[in-house]
């Protein structure tokens, strides 16, 4: 037994031993590893992806702008809506800088310094030296942000806009530099200085004032105290935009970040992997940097044929839904106009009624005499000072008023499906989306035509036939 023990103990060393030699011959393959090379072309890869990103992403959003049709704030349904108007509100905001009114502001307050600094560095022969030199830099002191809900205001009413959350584009509203003998140095800025402060303050402020036409992209929704629209905030939205600029103006600057983008990463892959494998890998140089941009286009071309599918799909839907959006108007039309012509009926009956009662009381104390005279004339004052207020003609101005407003609800949602699929055909024939149309099953689309009866005009009749018989018996 304790022959076997040792033989145990025997092998077992030199199984550890015979393990232990495994391990440093796979520490010392690790080591010939060239572990920099390989972190470096993967924050390589990941730069590229990032520029390729960058770009699509630039790109998704300029036709998102083109492909949604500009409405008015009457005509603002649920989903995505794109609008323009003046920003307007009954409690505004006023600028910490300029002390403008607006709804939007963000103000940046920079000191300037100088430093004497000692740094490293190598110099051409590769030995590492130390001067000192001085530098100077700009130090962020104090900054903030302030938005407040606001009314986008056009010629058909007001929409309510909730900021919050939203990619702003603000205009210049101050930008001013002094020094402390300004009065402005610490009465819009903090008390204490920056370490090697030259005693330069730079002011800097960017709103949206009052009354400023903006253009607003975002998802619409109803709001929770009253039945009417806001845009607001919304995680599924793919774009909540409001800015200054106009609609081309953010469609240009889309698309120059989109080539800007693809450009910049193009070149880097060619240009990144030529400059660090040239002369440590045999053979030409420039051939790593032609694997790298052809790695790069092959994964940005692959992105962009993702988005361009979405974009697609995502404006065959919206042109679902705009059609959606006129079948309910049309059937609110056909459904609330008879109901409100009803109401407004009864009214007029219940006042010709009255008025016809109280002239054939009159016409009974006039020809009456003696006792029946002075018995009907105190009854005849009486109705006279109890008669109800009429409110027939204020009626009439009501449904006036709804006729006219639930006919432009019916036009802006016509008008809205005409644009939307107008741009809808122009995508089916447009190079290169006609060949991805096939995919999501796009096609031409017609314009708006009335057929159903529940899509004609609903006829309003308030003749009565009380009204009809007494401009008979006249």
């Amino acid at each position: 037994m304790e022959l076997v023990s040792c033989m145990d103990l025997l092998e077992s060393g030199f199984l550890f031993r015979g393990l232990a030699a495994q391990i440093d011959s796979s520490l010392g393959s690790l080591e010939q590893i060239p572990w920099q090379p390989l972190a470096i072309g993967f924050a390589a890869v990941a730069l590229w992806i990032l520029l390729a990103e960058l770009s699509v992403r630039a790109r998704r959003k300029q036709r998102l702008i083109d492909d949604v049709p500009t409405c008015k704030t009457a005509g603002v349904f649920i989903g995505l809506v794109e609008v323009k108007g003046t920003a307007e509100s009954d409690d505004p905001l006023v600028s910490y800088l300029a002390e403008s009114l607006c709804i939007h502001y963000s103000y940046t307050v920079s000191e300037q310094w100088r430093r004497l600094v000692t740094e490293t560095y190598t110099d051409s022969k590769g030995n590492t030296r130390t001067r000192t030199r001085m530098k100077t830099g700009w130090d962020t002191v104090d900054q903030g942000t302030r938005s407040c809900p606001f009314y986008l205001e056009d010629d058909t009413g007001l929409l309510r806009v909730l900021p919050a959350g939203a990619d702003i584009d603000s205009a210049a509203l101050f930008s001013r530099s002094c020094g402390q003998g300004d009065a402005l140095y610490y009465d819009k800025g903090p008390q204490s200085s920056v370490f090697g402060s030259t005693g330069t303050r730079r002011f800097v402020e960017n709103g949206i004032p009052l009354h400023r036409r903006i253009y607003v992209m975002g998802s619409s929704r109803l709001q929770k105290d009253v039945v009417a629209p806001e845009i607001a905030s919304d995680p599924q939205s793919p774009l909540f935009l409001i800015s200054v600029k106009s609609e081309e103006q953010k469609s240009s600057s889309y698309s120059f970040q989109f080539w800007g983008w693809f450009l910049f990463g193009f070149v880097t892959a060619v240009a990144l992997p030529a400059w660090l494998l040239a002369g440590a890998v045999p053979g030409p140089w420039w051939i790593s940097g032609v694997l790298g941009g052809g790695v790069f286009f092959c994964y940005w071309t692959a992105r962009w044929v993702v988005m361009v599918y979405n974009s697609l799909m995502a404006l065959k839907n919206r042109v679902e839904q705009a059609w959606n959006n006129v079948d309910v108007q049309l059937k609110r039309r056909h459904d609330l106009i008879p109901q409100l012509v009803e109401v407004v009926k009864g009214y007029q009956q219940h006042e010709v009624g009255l008025q016809q009662h109280l002239a054939l009381l009159r016409n009974e104390a006039q020809v009456a005499v003696g006792e029946v005279a002075t018995a009907c004339t105190p009854s005849l004052i009486a109705l006279k000072e109890a008669h109800p207020e009429l409110r027939a003609n204020s009626l009439f101005i009501d449904l006036h008023e709804e006729l006219i407003r639930t006919e432009e609800k019916v036009a802006l949602a016509r008008g809205y499906y005409n644009d939307i699929v107008e741009e809808n055909n122009e995508r089916v024939e447009r190079i290169p989306d006609r060949f991805f149309g096939s995919l999501v099953k796009m096609r031409r689309r017609k314009y708006y035509e009335a057929r159903s009866f529940e899509r004609a005009a609903v006829q309003v009749d308030l003749v009565t036939e009380e009204t009809s018989s007494a401009e008979k018996r006249a």
